[in-house]
């Protein structure tokens, strides 16, 4: 079936632009952490 071959792919598409997401908000998450101290451990002291 065309349709669903076409959805298929739409999908596909999707996920892949997800993961690129995630990658960059992970990469920024991590990046962040370590540029700056986490308060909580500062506040723990």
């Amino acid at each position: 079936n065309a349709e669903l071959k076409n959805e298929i792919v739409k999908l596909k598409r999707a996920v892949k632009n997800i993961e690129k997401q995630n990658r960059k908000v992970t990469n920024d998450l991590k990046s962040s952490e370590y540029s700056t101290p986490l308060p909580n451990k500062s506040c723990s002291n």
